[in-house]
This record gives structure tokens, sequence and C-alpha cells, in this order.
């Protein structure tokens, strides 16, 4: 036999005494980062989940957040870019390019990651947006105030039908423009068509609530069936049904007491998981303070124009 044949032979056994650690090493590692994961899984109940539908949603949005990030909304001399910004994602929305950013999961906590850049984002612009209208009127300019506070209360209505929060935060802030609106003293030789077209928008799409709800009550019962032992505050799926249902069946009647819906979300969202059950939530919840139809019936009444409450 070789020299060369004993080298051959020498080298396959080192080889195998090297591979052998190796790869029982692989095996043991592999193993306890399987471990730690199935862990951290046990131990978060709110694991990471891919959603295309989700993702698809999200990034309509970026391209008008990126833009935002660029400009100085706060700035009066940038007014210009705040309206074109403005016109843009009214304008996607209109289109049907962005549609409502709903919860993953129950209790999801949407103040950090995409959601919360859009959220401020859009509150940026609507606050931008409200500050043209306010000085387009004091220059007399009724159609660009107009404009720019119908682009205001379409950015609000592209994340408004997300979850319950949403929907009362961004109500708000659509009563909010139009309340800052109604301070100025041009307000009033503003046209009552103009008017009741800002008032008609504000209103809440039935159909849209209705889906919001759907949605709701089905990742409720997930939650509730995995972590009920864990939560204890939950309230039961008996009560939280009903309390859909309650509003669901108003949505659906051609005279819906608005009145009914709005106490119906204000329970739904009192019924919320809270990190602490002490604190009010949601925050921005007027519902049982104000009646969904009050501006429309008021813009119909001076204007003449009939109001669509489906």
């Amino acid at each position: 036999m070789s020299i060369w044949t004993h080298a051959t032979d020498d080298s396959s056994m080192v080889a195998r005494t090297l591979l052998l650690p190796a790869a029982l090493f692989t095996v043991v590692t592999a193993g306890f980062g399987f471990a730690i994961q199935q862990q951290a899984l046990e131990d978060s109940f709110n694991p990471i989940m891919i959603d295309p539908e989700f993702s698809r949603r999200i990034d309509a949005f970026v391209p008008l957040v990126r833009e935002l990030s660029t400009i100085p909304t706060y700035d009066p001399a940038a007014r210009l870019q705040v309206r074109r910004a403005g016109q843009r994602w009214a304008h996607c929305y209109r289109a049907g390019m962005l549609k409502p950013l709903y919860q993953a999961y129950f209790a999801e906590d949407s103040t950090e990651g995409p959601q919360n850049e859009i959220f401020l984002s859009s509150i940026r612009v609507i606050a931008g947006l409200e500050r043209d209208a306010w000085m387009a009127l004091n220059e007399g300019d009724h159609r660009q105030a107009i404009g720019s506070a119908r682009n205001a209360l379409d950015i609000a209505s592209s994340l408004k039908y997300g979850d319950i929060d949403r929907l009362s935060y961004f109500q708000y802030k659509q009563e909010r423009v139009l309340e800052t609106l109604q301070k100025h003293p041009e307000w009033d030789r503003v046209s009552a068509q103009d008017k009741a077209g800002l008032y008609v928008q504000m209103e809440m799409d039935r159909n849209r609530v209705a889906a919001m709800l759907g949605h709701l009550k089905t990742i409720y019962l997930q939650f509730h069936e995995r972590y009920a032992e864990v939560h204890d505050e939950l309230p039961t799926p008996q009560r939280m049904i009903a309390s859909v249902e309650r509003v669901s069946i108003s949505l659906r009647s051609d005279n819906p007491d608005y009145r009914l819906i709005s106490h119906g979300l204000l329970e739904l969202g009192q019924l919320k998981l809270s990190v602490d059950v002490d604190e009010p939530i949601p925050t921005y919840v007027r519902f049982a303070q104000v009646g969904w139809t009050q501006h429309a019936l008021e813009a119909s009444r001076f204007a003449g124009v009939s109001v669509d409450k489906r």
C-alpha cells in the first residue's frame, strides 16, 4: 500500500473525527434554538402573524407616509406641500386604494410599528389641512377651504373603520375640523350646499361598521378560547356577542337608531382588553354624547338636501 493510500485513510479518519462533534453540536444547537422559539411562543400571546392582505393594506399607505415624512406640516410656509400631500391621500382613498387597517388579533397594540407611523402621519396631515382651510377662509377662498376640509375628512375616513378605538378617534377628528371652521367669521358666508356636503361626509358607513364588528367578534372568540384563563377580566363570549348583535340589528334597520348604535359601540369599546382595567377605554369615545345623524340632519334642514343613511 502506498504512502498516498495511508494519507488518504488518515485524512478520512480525521475528517470523520471532526465531523462527528460538529454534527452533534449542530443537532444540539438546533434543538436548543427550537426549544427557545417554542418557549417564546408559549410565553407570548401576541405571536407574529403573516397576513398577506394586511401587508397589502399597509403597503398602500407607505408612499403617503414617506412623502409626509419630508414635510413640516406644522409650518405655514409648507402649506402648499401639505395641501398636495393631503390631496393625494384623499384621492387614493376615494379611488379605493386604501382599506381599513383591521386588528390582527384581539387587544392588539398598534402604538408601535407601521400602523402607528400611518396613524401619526394621518394626524399631522389632517391638522395641516385644517389649518389650510382656516387660512383659506381668511383669504375669502371658500372653494379651497371646502376642498381642504373635505380632504381632511376623507383622510380620517381612510383609517376610521379599523377598530372601535379608531372609529371613535377619527369621528372626533372629523368633528374637530368642522368645529374649527364653524368658529371662523367667514363660515357664515360659505354656501349651505357646501356645508351640507361636509356634514354628510362625516356620516357613518353602516356596511363598514358591520364588517368591523364581524371581525371583532371573530378575533375576540379566538383570543378568548386561548387566553381566557390568563385574562380573567375578559367579558364572556355571550356578553360580547350580545353587544355586537345589538349594534348589528340597529345597523340593518331601514331607519336606524343612531343613538342606540352609539351606546352599543361605547359598550363594546369598554369591553375591550385593557392592561389597566381601571383605565377608561377607549380614550376618545364620544358615542354616548354625539348623535350620529345630528350634523347631517342639520345640513339637510338648512340646505334642502336629502340624507342617505345607508
